[in-house]
């Protein structure tokens, strides 16, 4: 896994407007984030940990409870490797803070090597300004004699000195910016070739365009945005539909590729709506409301 970091990025925003975090009653929400101040912590959540005995001890819950409280936020968790579990936002935010933690280091470097330079600089400047034997003797004459301005007036108390020669300014060079994984259109694409008519693209409004250029570069997988079409079209409802300030909003796409990954794992099976209840094709309906009264009449007569 990732190098481990003594502190993380908490989005509370995003914490508190996040629809299942908002599902969750208090103890299965603090729970959850407990096992994503672990998992940050270690370096993710290993296999064994999860039958309750190291992590009840560490939050002071017991192993009962860790079970039924871990069964209510297991979805948001993915073995990333074998024996490790962690939670893809969190992953994430792992990765961007070791790019910061990179370039931090890189500008302090680059610091320090200014300022050796300029002392360098200005240490050499000194030794060759230094004055020999005669040269001193005859400055030390001339400091003597007052100064004559042009006009022929003299100023006994002043004494002129050479300006020390300044170092030309280099221009820095402009930071160049981190080149897309894939372009907008691309991943709009995707999303509307595979999701089959859940995701519709319209008229883009270009004030989305850096938010959903930042969403682009945070997943930066052109795959996991198919997959997300392919789920949206496998569970979806058919009169549900989605545009590009979804993908802007933050988080949407990021928890949308983790349930679509799980969705993958357990098979990929299509899954239909009806006024919002999940109904698994090929399950038989219930009978409609007249035919059972129509029954019940006839076990009266």
């Amino acid at each position: 896994m990732a190098v481990k970091k003594p502190w993380r990025k908490h989005f509370t925003k995003d914490w508190a407007n996040d629809p299942f975090v908002r599902s969750l009653e208090l103890e299965p929400r603090m729970f959850f984030l407990e096992l994503l101040d672990i998992a940050w912590d270690e370096g993710g959540l290993r296999s064994e940990w999860l039958d309750g005995a190291f992590i009840s001890n560490r939050i002071g819950v017991s192993r009962r409870k860790f079970v039924t409280l871990w069964a209510r936020v297991r979805v948001k968790f993915e073995e990333f490797s074998p024996g490790i579990w962690s939670n893809l936002r969190l992953e994430l935010e792992r990765i961007e803070s070791e790019k910061d933690s990179e370039k931090h280091a890189r500008a302090a470097k680059a610091r320090w090597e200014k300022v050796k330079d300029a002392f360098l600089s200005h240490r050499s400047c000194n030794a060759s300004e230094m004055p020999s034997e005669s040269e001193s003797e005859s400055e030390s004459e001339s400091d003597k004699r007052p100064y004559e301005s042009p006009t022929g007036s003299r100023d006994p108390g002043f004494k002129l000195e050479a300006q020390k020669p300044q170092k030309p300014k280099v221009a820095k060079p402009k930071k160049q910016p981190t080149p897309m994984p894939f372009t907008i259109a691309q991943g709009f694409e995707a999303l509307e070739s595979k999701s089959q008519g859940r995701f519709i693209t319209g008229n883009f409004d270009p004030s989305l365009a850096k938010r959903v250029t930042d969403v682009i570069r945070h997943t930066a997988v052109l795959a996991d945005w198919e997959l997300v079409g392919r789920w949206m079209a496998g569970t979806w409802p058919q009169d549900i539909t989605i545009g590009p300030g979804w993908i802007a909003t933050a988080g949407k796409l990021t928890d949308a590729i983790s349930k679509a990954r799980a969705w993958q794992r357990s098979g990929s099976q299509k899954i239909t709506r009806l006024h919002g209840t999940p109904l698994v094709q090929g399950r038989p309906q219930p009978p409609p409301a007249e035919d059972l009264i129509a029954k019940m009449k006839e076990w009266n007569q």
